[in-house]
């Protein structure tokens, strides 16, 4: 079963101020189709959570992505799991000060 499609939000919408529609989704449905934007939206920590820590079944490897054209390569945020951390430990010293 799919969750509900919204067709009216659109992308200058969400670029230019998207707290009232996230508001709305949150108060009308969490999960939500957005038509013009071709994603799956959760709006709500705790599904987003869910997500999250669950790769098996939601993996951050989508072929549709516009990264990998853009990039020619998967990015750190489209890995999941041992590809995933050892890419994030390599680079964690030059993002932690001090070190």
């Amino acid at each position: 079963m799919l969750p509900p499609l919204d067709d009216t939000t659109t992308i200058d919408q969400l670029t230019l101020d998207p707290y009232p529609i996230y508001r709305r989704m949150r108060a009308e449905t969490p999960v939500i189709r957005v038509a013009l934007a071709q994603r799956t939206f959760l709006v709500k920590y705790d599904d987003t959570k869910a997500v999250k820590d669950d790769p098996e079944l939601f993996s951050s490897n989508d072929p549709r992505t516009p990264m990998q054209p853009a990039f020619r390569a998967h990015t750190l945020m489209r890995k999941d799991g041992p590809e995933h951390v050892r890419e994030r430990m390599a680079m964690m010293p030059a993002l932690t000060p001090g070190c």
